[in-house]
């Protein structure tokens, strides 16, 4: 009897070190993570603005949209990310981290940025719906350009209304500091919010799109080649393909945030409650490095994925190398 305990002792301490030896390996990658996301938000919000700014893409709606959602990642990434990491590493902490009445202001620009990036990502994938509907319907008339300031204001609006829940839900404390009165009521409000009604209706429209891109397939018409060019066609198709991609990556990265709001709630009442050495308090560690990785990742899959922008992208370093050259 005394051997089996002592087995078991043996075996609760094993896995409870091996458990804390992970976490520390994980939190010591982590800290270094967000200065690599900050370099890497900098590069790819550049690459974005020379290449969506160039003749070829500055009229496409679509690109417009990318390039409002890549203003509200880089502004996110400069104005909580680095400052969180310079505290955290560093002990450096920035003006307006110390002002405690913008406390609530502080913890809403943790949620509208992120939330008006992904707004702006809906947008493009509802101007590619518009893109492939009939020229008679009232859909495609969101692709013209004068719809544009229209479709920047609502999402700017709606991220507005999404996130002002945070100047209700959180007040700064002498003992805890920046602290949230309901956490279970936020939580809610962020998982049906953030995790699940946005996600949702990005892929209604995916579904509308490809849908409709089925149907300009099978309808061979002699009248509708000449009225849509193949190469419209195709670089319509190939925007379509970025845009589906930024889509899915972002409901995989959102989908296990959303599960690490979830399972902390439920099974230890907050993520304020997560004890280091833990298994989940690892697996939020990396999910928050994943939350961050959201706000980067625009530039280098429409790099991958779409011909257009690598063509434009390319044609653009190009002529930046002879500029300097030619200064030299």
């Amino acid at each position: 009897m005394t051997s089996n305990s002592t087995i078991i002792n043996m075996t609760t301490f094993t896995v409870t070190n091996s458990i804390g030896i992970i976490d520390v390996i994980i939190a010591k990658f982590v800290n270094y993570l967000p200065l690599l996301f900050v370099i890497l938000g900098l590069i790819g919000f550049v690459g974005n603005v020379f290449t969506y700014l160039q003749r070829e893409l500055r009229s496409n709606t679509c690109c417009i949209y990318s390039l409002c959602g890549s203003i509200a990642d880089i502004i996110h990434i400069l104005l909580n990310l680095f400052p969180n990491y310079l505290k955290l590493s560093h002990g450096i902490s920035v003006p307006w981290l110390r002002l405690t009445y913008l406390c609530p202001l502080q913890m809403m620009s943790l949620v509208f940025f992120p939330h008006l990036s992904l707004n702006f990502l809906l947008m493009a994938v509802i101007d590619r719906y518009a893109s492939t509907c009939r020229l008679t319907s009232r859909m495609s008339r969101l692709s013209q350009l004068k719809m544009v300031p229209l479709c920047i204001i609502i999402p700017i609006l709606t991220s507005c209304l999404a996130s002002m829940r945070n100047l209700v839900l959180y007040e700064y404390r002498n003992t805890s500091g920046c602290t949230i009165t309901q956490p279970l009521t936020n939580t809610l409000l962020y998982i049906s919010i953030n995790g699940l009604m946005q996600p949702t209706i990005m892929f209604i429209f995916v579904i509308l799109t490809f849908r409709n891109v089925r149907k300009s397939r099978q309808l061979v018409v002699p009248i509708r080649r000449y009225t849509i060019p193949d190469t419209f066609r195709r670089s319509r198709n190939q925007f379509i393909t970025m845009i589906f991609a930024q889509i899915l990556t972002t409901a995989l990265l959102s989908l296990q945030w959303t599960m690490v709001f979830s399972l902390t709630y439920i099974f230890i009442g907050g993520l304020i409650n997560l004890k280091p050495g833990t298994l989940l308090y690892s697996f939020y560690l990396l999910s928050n490095c994943c939350y961050y990785l959201n706000n980067v990742k625009a530039f280098y899959l429409s790099l991958l994925t779409s011909r257009v922008f690598r063509e434009t992208f390319l044609r653009t370093l190009i002529k930046c190398k002879n500029i300097c050259f030619r200064h030299q």
